[in-house]
């Protein structure tokens, strides 16, 4: 039977991580009825600030997070987890609750969405992905209890199982909010070092479409080597630029009117 444990880890990796099966876990003493369980309805969620630093590492292993939820699909064995962990915080901060309709993934960013059927009984269930998990190689997928009892596996522990990832646009925007920046881009970085600064340009040049530059400012007393990624003509594309470079790890970016020249 799986089982899944919320590591302390250091201050380089925040809030981490999920699911051990060196751990003794198990279901509640009584079982929890199907009709007590709620469905969940998935709906468009931003990225949570926790859980979601790419990468991290967990028992001597890193791994890197997607750049989206878009089109995932895959098959593989999920497994459950229960009553050890039932209280304990996931990793975005959330309190695990094995009662309802939750997962834990290795690489998909949270909050996401999933529709997983079992492949031997083509039963389906919407769960929601705020956790991290499972860190053995040969599982996909660590649901919570009340999913695995939704989809009917779990007395045997894991099941074959398709995830698909049900996508959203972000919310549209009223007329006065979607207004058109003028010149606004994202700063990623400053720092005294241009060599360091050039280091991140070329790391975002990867992540991102827009023009990434290295502009100095200051004075001679504090002379500081800014990146920039823009500029942006839609808010919008700046939000999920920011939220992109989030999930890489370049969480300190904001928003400016114009680089410091």
């Amino acid at each position: 039977m799986a089982s899944s444990k919320w590591f302390a880890v250091t201050a380089v990796v925040v809030g981490l991580y999920g699911c051990s099966q060196y751990q003794k876990d198990g279901a509640p003493g009584k079982t929890v009825p199907l009709e007590e369980i709620k469905p969940i309805t998935a709906q468009y969620e931003p990225i949570s600030r926790g859980g979601n630093r790419s990468p991290y590492t967990v028992l001597g292993k890193t791994y890197h997070l997607l750049p989206s939820n878009k089109a995932y699909r895959e098959e593989g064995i999920a497994s459950w987890y229960g009553t050890k962990f039932h209280g304990n915080k996931t990793s975005n901060g959330e309190l695990y609750d094995m009662r309802t309709l939750s997962a834990a993934h290795r690489s998909l960013p949270i909050p996401t969405y999933l529709k997983v059927t079992n492949l031997k009984n083509n039963r389906s269930v919407v769960v929601r992905v705020n956790d991290r998990g499972p860190f053995h190689s040969e599982r996909i997928i660590d649901l919570s209890y009340a999913a695995a009892l939704m989809l009917d596996f779990a007395d045997q522990g894991t099941a074959s199982v398709l995830l698909e990832s049900i996508d959203f646009d972000p919310p549209a925007k009223d007329s006065e909010s979607a207004a058109s920046p003028v010149n606004d881009y994202l700063q990623v970085g400053a720092f005294s070092n241009p060599e360091s600064a050039q280091a991140l340009k070329q790391r975002v040049e990867q992540w991102v479409e827009q023009p990434v530059e290295v502009k100095p400012g200051g004075d001679s007393n504090r002379l500081l080597y800014r990146v920039y990624v823009g500029p942006f003509t839609d808010t919008e594309l700046l939000v999920q630029t920011r939220e992109k470079l989030y999930i890489q790890g370049v969480q300190q970016s904001h928003r400016v009117s114009a680089p410091h020249l």
